[in-house]
């Protein structure tokens, strides 16, 4: 019986991550699987998207990017929160 307990813990962690990862929210979805077992796969399933579409080609990409993965266009800097931040050199 606990075994039974356990595949079904392991079996709703990797839903629910997997479901999260095609929403660009992996580790959202990985806490609501462990924290909330079969019911984190529902949670998942509602998780907001992470992507936006590309003004160009219209494919999702993830909104963090810089450049479309789908056309390879840059994307204008108005969607860039912080256009004059470069990531690498911010200090925490």
């Amino acid at each position: 019986m606990t075994a039974l307990w356990l595949l079904i813990a392991f079996f709703s962690i990797f839903a629910s991550a997997s479901i999260g990862s095609t929403k660009g929210r992996t580790l959202e979805g990985l806490v609501a699987g462990l924290m909330l077992g079969p019911f984190g796969i529902v949670y998942a399933g509602f998780l907001p998207n992470g992507n936006e579409k590309c003004a160009h080609c219209h494919g999702w990409c993830f909104r963090q990017a810089t450049v479309c993965q789908n056309c390879g266009r840059e994307y204008p800097s108005a969607q860039s929160p912080f256009p004059d931040v470069d990531p690498m050199k911010v200090s925490r």
